[in-house]
């Protein structure tokens, strides 16, 4: 049953794909769009952030912390999102830029410009990785294909629903995959609560799990996980900066924006909060972790459990195919564009070559390392030292270019070698990265040369809110 739902899943997916894609032509239009109604892209932006590991890791997590892992949708989605939605997200949309990488290369300068892409690009390249893997492990476990033609399958599922339509395509089957993935889980859920026995059940559930504040996961280590993750949902090329920008104005991005956080805090608490909160009633003491989702599935009805693995996998397909867009646009505009200048049309077949590699290169990846959460770590780590240099640089004039080049080097070193370190006395690596984000930054402010008038005329924009229009002689390459 498995099998037949996820080829009639497929099938639609790629019709939605040819014909949202059937008149892009230019680069703009390839990983922009162009116009996109502000619903599909806050789908878009809730599917490219709600991975496999979401929806099969997270369960796991919330039966062993609890109340306190619900703190990560709270803090990062409930209260920091609209507030982002309304103060940041129209800024940014103001700006006019297409990539994360672009808004450094207007406050600092072209060195920021490529450390950030290289950064962008590895943090985006170890969670396609992380979909790779966990793509290869659904279809070898539930439909039992062997390991290297699931390999084949994954690379070019992959390929073919990105390379396709560009944005555009990605955007409206990303949305229609965000409410099949949002509708199942809600689903599940109400499933889970009527196995446990109905709303009366829950009295059962350990007393220590009902408490936020409790310590079943080491405090240091929930702020950093909270942190980390509000500054991807800040910077996230993927999930912010380019869906966004493909929004018809700056009001429906903050439309946009809010929306994804309302239905990302509904459908983390509510609805994988609520499966797991259960299943430390319903499921053994010693099932942990990603066995978790599978014992609570095996208590559910078949064509539910073949309809959940199926949102899995979609959840998986919508993630990797934000990130290879992305991380095609951070090496074509932001480090390739930086070394020879390209046509419209050559940037749009370089990026589809580009993806055609790291889809072959995540596949080599995992034959080395399979664990998703460890390649997902990484990019946590990486893309959350991009914050500091980012919001600083916008909001304040002392900022120099040397001051975005040394936050960017010294914060993404840091934290990438502590990660390698495997956090050393149980601190999580945003900390360490962060701290020498701030040191690079200051040292910046006192030896680097002067902001130009065109820096400081980003900042004014920015903290009016203004329009940012770029002088002709800038050029992104």
């Amino acid at each position: 049953m498995v099998g037949i739902i996820v080829i009639i899943y497929l099938v639609l997916l790629f019709s939605i794909i040819i014909w949202a894609g059937r008149k892009v032509q230019t680069y703009r239009e390839f990983t922009l769009g162009g116009g996109i109604p502000w619903p599909i892209v806050a789908g878009n932006m809730f599917a490219a952030i709600v991975g496999g590991a979401t929806m099969i890791g997270y369960v796991g997590s919330f039966k062993v912390y609890g109340m306190q892992w619900a703190l990560i949708p709270i803090l990062t989605a409930l209260i920091a999102g609209p507030i982002i939605a309304t103060f940041i997200t129209p800024r940014i949309r103001k700006m006019n830029q297409v990539a994360t990488s672009d808004f450094l290369f207007i406050r600092y300068g072209r060195n920021s410009k490529v450390i950030s892409a290289v950064l962008l690009c590895l943090g985006e390249f170890a969670v396609i990785v992380a979909m790779m893997a966990s793509f290869v492990t659904m279809v070898n476990g539930f439909l039992g294909i062997n390991l290297i033609l699931s390999m084949i399958i994954a690379i070019v599922l992959f390929l073919l629903m990105t390379v396709t339509g560009g944005l555009k395509g990605v955007a409206w089957t990303n949305a229609l995959q965000a409410a099949i993935i949002f509708i199942t889980v809600i689903i599940v859920a109400l499933f889970s609560i009527n196995n446990l026995g109905n709303f009366g059940g829950f009295r059962a559930v350990p007393a220590e799990l009902w408490n936020p504040f409790s310590a079943n996961l080491p405090w240091i280590t929930m702020i950093g996980i909270i942190v980390s993750s509000f500054g991807m949902s800040l910077v996230s090329q993927s999930a912010s900066i380019q869906p966004l920008n493909a929004c018809k104005s700056p009001m429906d991005a903050k439309k946009a924006s809010m929306t994804y956080a309302l239905v990302t805090f509904a459908f983390m608490f509510l609805g994988i909060g609520t499966i797991g909160i259960t299943a430390s009633v319903t499921t053994p003491e010693n099932i942990l972790g990603n066995a978790v989702i599978h014992s609570v599935l095996r208590d559910m009805p078949e064509i539910l459990s073949a309809i959940y693995t199926a949102a899995i996998l979609s959840a998986v397909l919508s993630t990797a195919n934000s990130l290879l867009l992305s991380c095609s646009l951070s090496f074509v505009r932001g480090i390739l564009g930086e070394f020879k200048s390209f046509s419209d049309r050559q940037n749009v077949w370089i990026s589809r070559i580009f993806m055609l590699v790291v889809a072959v290169l995540s596949a080599l990846m995992i034959t080395i390392n399979p664990s998703v959460i460890s390649w997902i770590l990484i990019t946590y780590t990486i893309q959350s030292t991009l914050v500091f240099p980012f919001l600083a640089g916008l909001l304040t004039k002392k900022a120099t270019s040397l001051s975005g080049v040394l936050s960017l080097a010294f914060g993404g070193s840091a934290a990438i070698i502590w990660e390698i370190m495997r956090q050393p006395l149980g601190i999580h690596s945003i900390f360490p990265g962060l701290a020498l984000n701030i040191i690079g930054f200051i040292i910046g402010m006192y030896f680097g040369k002067k902001s130009t008038p065109e820096q400081l005329k980003v900042v004014d924009c920015f903290v009016s809110g203004q329009e940012y229009i770029e002088s002709k002689e800038i050029n992104h390459a």
